[in-house]
């Protein structure tokens, strides 16, 4: 752009606007100069001929900020202390006990709050037999060997339910002992089951000593175990008895099921 001529007619506006331009334009030079040196002490790799990656740069860094993924911290959660974690050891309990096999034998049982049910029994003969009342309060075990049936209670105390002694109505005492070795094969008591939670039921060919086939049902208390009842009604060759139900006990009488309740009335199965 030329000098304007001193004899123009606008020669003054036209200075003033030069000026003006002059001014602005060492404005410009200055400023990029003092951002050039400024980044300059910060980057030294920078000059005057790599302003284009200058620039990039500044773009690049943008982006990288904009592409970072918020990483929140993980939260460690605190572990529990070691005596919080573990869990309490069970012991077992059991009351241990002989029957006339001379084996030994464990009558298994928990206690919560002070109060103990019996769970299981165990020992080396695979074929014992044993019954555990509803509350699970008291359990009948059958020693096979010489035809007893031993009830124990929560605390551990056993009783013979079974008779030792039968007194005939004309007054006749016959022992089990004497039957049992007379008479080989005898029943004299036999699949003892509970009823309810104190009347146990089982199975004996008492009254009678001729009739060697015929079974009867016999149910006694176990608060009153020398006082066992004999229903001569309820008979049969065979006689199973079986699980509780709704119903009663259930019983198998020569193949034919029915129940039984604690008074010993047999109700037939539908």
């Amino acid at each position: 752009m030329g000098k304007p001529s001193i004899f123009s007619s606008d020669y003054k506006r036209k200075m003033k606007r030069r000026k003006r331009r002059t001014v602005i334009i060492c404005f410009l030079l200055v400023f990029l100069g003092v951002n050039f040196y400024l980044y300059s002490r910060l980057n030294k790799n920078i000059s005057s001929f790599n302003v284009k990656n200058y620039i990039s740069s500044l773009i690049n860094k943008k982006a990288d900020n904009t592409d970072k993924k918020v990483v929140k911290p993980e939260v460690v959660k605190k572990q529990p202390a070691q005596d919080e974690i573990q869990e309490p050891v069970k012991v077992e309990k059991s009351y241990s006990f002989k029957l006339s096999d001379g084996k030994d034998y464990k009558a298994i049982y928990e206690e919560n709050s002070g109060v103990k049910t019996f769970k299981t029994v165990t020992g080396d003969n695979k074929s014992l037999e044993f019954n555990i009342n509803p509350e699970a309060s008291g359990i009948v075990i059958y020693d096979a060997g010489v035809q007893s049936i031993i009830y124990m209670n929560s605390a551990g105390a056993t009783v013979d339910l079974s008779k030792k002694i039968y007194v005939s109505s004309g007054g006749s005492q016959y022992t089990k002992e004497n039957i049992m070795k007379n008479k080989v094969g005898y029943v004299w008591a036999a699949n003892p089951k509970f009823i309810d939670n104190e009347n146990v039921a089982y199975v004996s060919q008492l009254p009678w000593f001729k009739k060697a086939a015929t079974k009867y049902l016999w149910i006694v208390n176990i608060k009153n175990p020398d006082a066992p009842t004999v229903f001569e009604k309820v008979n049969g060759t065979t006689m199973v008895l079986d699980k509780l139900d709704t119903k009663g006990l259930t019983i198998l009488i020569d193949g034919k099921p029915g129940f039984i309740n604690a008074s010993g009335e047999l109700i037939e199965a539908p």
